[in-house]
């Protein structure tokens, strides 16, 4: 299969100054199922142009036209990955869009069947007003 690696800015889902190795709990998650972490040099965007790019566009064509509704802006979301998928032909994908060149991975995800929570961790559920709720009160 290969060595397997992704490439991270450093902010702070990937980067932590205070914790061993500098790996955050999602980083350090990623080491461990044997994925290499590739960071792109501080204050480097150029570093992984093609997302920054991606960004940009999502800002001047989603963002900078924004809804005063929540559906409303994920129907212009939706309405921009949609475009950008299936119709917008990229230069870097020799003028294909990127639904032409996916596939979906063959490989089955390990953790795929069941949630996996470490020793003592409270688990909660969260409403769409961002309250949470312990296990006790929502009967999981």
């Amino acid at each position: 299969m290969g060595c397997q690696s992704i490439l991270v800015d450093n902010g702070s889902p990937f980067v932590s100054m205070r914790s061993p190795g500098g790996l955050t709990t999602l980083s350090a998650w990623w080491v461990s199922l044997g994925i290499r972490l590739v960071r792109s040099r501080p204050a480097c965007p150029q570093d992984n142009g093609g997302h920054e790019r991606m960004h940009l566009d999502m800002r001047f064509d989603v963002e900078d036209v924004a809804t005063h509704d929540l559906e409303g802006q994920r129907a212009a979301l939706e309405r921009w990955r949609h475009e950008f998928n299936h119709v917008r032909p990229h230069e870097a994908l020799a003028m294909k869009v990127p639904s032409e060149l996916y596939s979906r991975s063959r490989r089955l995800l390990p953790w795929a069947d069941a949630a996996w929570y470490p020793f003592g961790a409270e688990v909660r559920r969260v409403n769409k007003k961002g309250i949470a709720k312990s296990e006790d009160e929502t009967g999981m």
